[in-house]
């Protein structure tokens, strides 16, 4: 005979597997998080026929348990950047991880942080292929590794470039906007070399895109210190969730840390 399982049931049955107790908050924020996951994607392909790609379900998920862990002063200490690739490091130390050096050296392969003084603000778009959907992200870090802004939105249908383009434009807005950041060395870091080599020619660039890398080129100059630079994927890992994330919404989430 079948078992018939109810949400609660299957709760208490995944607490109940819990290996040490140290990781039940872990193991409790990631059940919660997978069933809203859940949830969230199937009202995508129930209400709006949209298909569900399993590599953006699994990172939503790994997105959405470092920042609940974080928002909810679990692991207030430890860097996000470190939380999305490991986020069982809050519950062993949490007053150690303060640093980029608690990464582990994977993490130091991939991305590296600004020197002392400086900031890198990563850029990231995201767009589906089928019904044409975009979103952007991006996350603000200084030399120890604390996040002071990180942004998402939904931006409706648009082409890869175009998305790529207004996540740096999202970025420098913020900066701009704020006025604090004004003077000081900003590193804007996005993984389209299309984008980025269009913003720092000379050149007209795009002719559909004319609006957008006017703007951006003006901001830069404004700010004074900022530059635009060009990373590979594999070192945007964290703005590239945060893009996806705006992929999921249909609203602009920009949340101001330490500043």
């Amino acid at each position: 005979m079948f078992k018939i399982y109810t949400v609660m049931s299957c709760m208490d049955e995944i607490y109940g597997c819990c290996p040490d107790a140290k990781y039940g908050r872990v193991w409790s924020t990631l059940f919660n998080a997978v069933v809203w996951t859940i949830w969230e994607a199937r009202n995508k392909v129930v209400f709006r026929n949209e298909p569900v790609e399993i590599d953006f379900f699994v990172d939503l998920v790994r997105f959405r348990v470092a920042w609940w862990f974080k928002h909810h002063g679990r692991g207030s200490t430890v860097p996000i950047t470190i939380l999305i690739e490991n986020v069982g490091i809050a519950c062993i130390d949490i007053k150690s991880v303060n640093s980029f050096k608690a990464a582990d050296s994977v993490n130091k392969k991939v991305w590296s942080p600004p020197e002392k003084g400086a900031l890198k603000f990563n850029v990231d778009g995201a767009a589906t292929k089928g019904p044409n959907r975009a979103g952007i992200g991006g996350v603000l870090c200084n030399f120890k590794v604390v996040v002071l802004c990180s942004f998402s939105d939904y931006v409706g249908p648009c082409d890869a470039s175009t998305v790529e383009m207004m996540a740096i434009h999202k970025a420098c807005s913020l900066c701009v906007a704020r006025g604090v950041f004004i003077g000081k060395k900003i590193d804007f870091i996005s993984d389209s070399r299309e984008a980025v080599s269009r913003v720092n020619n000379e050149g007209l660039g795009n002719f559909n895109q004319l609006h957008l890398i006017y703007d951006i080129r003006s901001m830069l100059g404004l700010l004074g210190k900022a530059s635009l630079s060009f990373n590979p994927r594999v070192t945007n890992h964290e703005a590239d969730l945060m893009a996806k994330q705006g992929l999921s919404s249909d609203r602009e989430i920009v949340v101001w840390h330490d500043v």
